[in-house]
């Protein structure tokens, strides 16, 4: 990981224990940043290309394993999300909130996904 890099890191990894830290410990809070680090490089959801992104000595295969068991074994508190997010944003409101709906099938699973986002400089 370069310096900058670091730096992103260790800004990201502050601003999340400062929210989170009652509620997650410190290796969970370095992990997290790792994932949004990853999200923000490869601009997708897909366990594959994210675990491919993270800047860490771990292989690939072990990185996939801990966002398994993450998204499986960790109860994210969506009002603690919501305060972290409202920290980030630079601006003072009114905010533009966009709320999107969207339904298909896997095979024979319904798949019903509703997302609520912030939505600031067009």
């Amino acid at each position: 990981m370069n310096t900058l890099a670091k730096n992103k890191f260790k800004i990201l990894s502050a601003s999340l224990a400062y929210t989170f830290g009652n509620n997650m410990n410190l290796a969970r809070i370095k992990f997290f940043s790792l994932i949004i680090i990853a999200l923000i490089k490869v601009q997708s959801v897909c366990f594959e290309k994210l675990c491919c992104a993270f800047d860490s000595e771990d292989n690939r295969k072990s990185s996939l394993r801990r966002i398994q068991r993450f998204f499986s074994e960790y109860c994210f508190d969506s009002d603690l999300a919501a305060k972290f997010i409202f920290q980030l944003l630079q601006h003072e409101p009114p905010y533009c909130l966009v709320l999107d709906r969207t339904n298909w099938k896997f095979g024979k699973t319904d798949i019903n996904v509703l997302v609520l986002v912030i939505a600031y400089k067009g």
